[in-house]
């Protein structure tokens, strides 16, 4: 069942702060913005037309809705994410798409840890 209206972001203004004030991860399948010091996690995707007709963008978005539930304690509280879709995601299996956020999670984990040494 994907994510909840609640904590989905759905204004654009909500996107142009993620996307003026946040940080970029490229990904295979989707690049990922996010944004930290927010009052709670929240998410938003966006596909455009180049990725398909209307059932193809929904399909990709309930995809990542769904990725994004079976994820959703590993993401960090307080910051915004938004989700933009390659046109590689509209092709790629559950199970790719998947991995990606594996990816993306041991990247960030390394990351933190990394950023943990250096201040010591």
């Amino acid at each position: 069942m994907g994510i909840s209206r609640e904590i989905s972001l759905k204004k654009r203004p909500q996107f142009l702060c993620v996307y003026d004030e946040g940080r970029k991860k490229n990904c295979r399948t989707f690049v990922l913005y996010y944004l930290s010091g927010c009052e709670e996690k929240r998410f938003g995707f966006t596909v455009s037309r180049k990725i398909g007709n209307a059932v193809i963008r929904n399909k990709v978005k309930r995809r990542l809705g769904e990725l994004v539930r079976k994820h959703y304690d590993r993401f960090d509280n307080g910051t915004w994410y938004v989700f933009n879709a390659k046109r590689r995601t509209a092709l790629a299996s559950f199970a790719e798409l998947d991995a990606d956020f594996e990816l993306f999670f041991q990247e960030a984990h390394e990351k933190a840890s990394a950023d943990s040494h250096q201040r010591v």
